[in-house]
């Protein structure tokens, strides 16, 4: 009788740690699931409003600014923009393009993006 106590409260204090566990696991799937999603959309308006721009004749913009205002860490998985980021942090302002007149394009890409994450 006393083994079958014991048996039985190890067994529980077992699947408890193997719950969390689980739980714990899926939630991360879930986050990292939708973190892709969000990239997804977010590259997805980023081409078509780069589309949009070039058809009216004006430059693209820049995906490594665009990425570094939108998710630094992102955009520092990409070496060549990391290697630029570095550069704009330590002083050098041209390492990352600067923004004439109306930032309306790069604020659609943030917004559009908010918009599709509901």
């Amino acid at each position: 009788m006393r083994k079958s106590i014991l048996v039985i409260m190890g067994l529980s204090i077992f699947l408890q740690g193997c719950t969390a566990i689980l739980l714990g696991g899926a939630g991360l799937a879930y986050y990292g699931y939708k973190k892709s999603q969000t990239r997804e959309t977010f590259l997805y308006h980023f081409n078509r409003i780069n589309v949009e721009r070039e058809t009216a004749g004006l430059e693209p913009l820049d995906i490594c600014t665009e990425q570094y205002q939108f998710d630094r860490g992102w955009a520092m998985d990409d070496l060549d923009c990391a290697i630029r980021i570095e550069k704009y942090e330590s002083g050098d302002l041209t390492a990352l393009v600067e923004r004439t007149g109306s930032s309306s394009d790069s604020e659609m890409v943030r917004l559009s993006t908010m918009e599709a994450e509901g």
